[in-house]
């Protein structure tokens, strides 16, 4: 297990590339792992790709990274697209950001996310004694992205595991019927991975829960999703970001699909 940096509501963790040591930040909403362009130079470019955002996208380059040693393993030759750095909005803080870790090197193996002590690693297989008391929760997966079901009041969602959104998200096309339950709170600025930013409405909910269990009141941004949608052919309701897994323990669990909260 790693000690993670949280700035922000965004999550870092120690990664190596070759000789370049700096930080990771964990992103299960994005399918491929991304590295930043100032330490891209000495790397193999193998085409061009499309990077997605939630608002918008655009034409990066992709790269072969030989090595990547992240939470005491090593991935080989890892497929990323090359973001620019302004993109990622780390520039500003106290370490270096080298990648963005997705989802293909995430769910490679058990994920553990121990955010109550600020720790993250991979696991071999589940402790049995920590499946007796968690809550075991269903994960279906869409081209790499973990989806799983839950509630807000009385509302069901289909919503997306994603370490990487600083804050929830709901889909516009909701907001209708949950419109009655919502407290109005003061609007945020955000960017996505392409760097594109906006103004986003706030919102609050007084109840979200996860299988029955009440993780309480929860606040997120109201987003148009439809571009989201159109990329993994599958409803996004909601994105389920750090700010609601922040007071708890998180096993995400591919092979076996499913996720517990601990």
């Amino acid at each position: 297990m790693e000690k993670f940096i949280v700035y922000d509501f965004q999550v870092f963790a120690p990664i190596r590339i070759g000789q370049i040591a700096g930080y990771a930040f964990l992103d299960t909403g994005a399918a491929s792992s991304r590295i930043y362009q100032s330490f891209s130079s000495n790397l193999s470019k193998t085409g061009i790709t499309q990077l997605q955002g939630a608002l918008g996208a655009t034409q990066v380059e992709q790269c072969k990274v030989d090595k990547v040693s992240f939470l005491k393993q090593d991935f080989l030759d890892v497929v990323a697209k090359v973001q620019p750095d302004e993109a990622g909005g780390f520039q500003a803080l106290p370490f270096p950001v080298v990648m963005t870790v997705g989802a293909d090197i995430l769910f490679q193996k058990v994920l553990y996310l121990e955010c109550v002590a600020g720790r993250v690693g991979f696991l071999e297989s589940v402790p049995p004694e920590w499946e007796k008391r968690g809550q075991v929760i269903n994960l279906r997966f869409e081209k790499k992205f973990a989806f799983f079901n839950i509630n807000l009041g009385t509302h069901r969602l289909n919503a997306a595991f994603d370490v990487g959104a600083g804050y929830c998200v709901l889909n516009t096309r909701c907001l209708d019927a949950l419109q009655a339950d919502l407290i109005e709170q003061q609007p945020e600025e955000t960017s996505d991975s392409t760097g594109a930013k906006s103004q986003i409405p706030v919102y609050k909910h007084p109840t979200l829960e996860v299988n029955g269990y009440c993780l309480g009141g929860i606040r997120f941004l109201l987003m148009d999703l439809t571009a989201v949608e159109k990329a993994l052919d599958v409803a996004v309701d909601f994105i389920f970001g750090f700010n609601a897994m922040m007071n708890h323990n998180w096993i995400v669990d591919k092979s076996n699909h499913r996720l517990l909260l601990l």
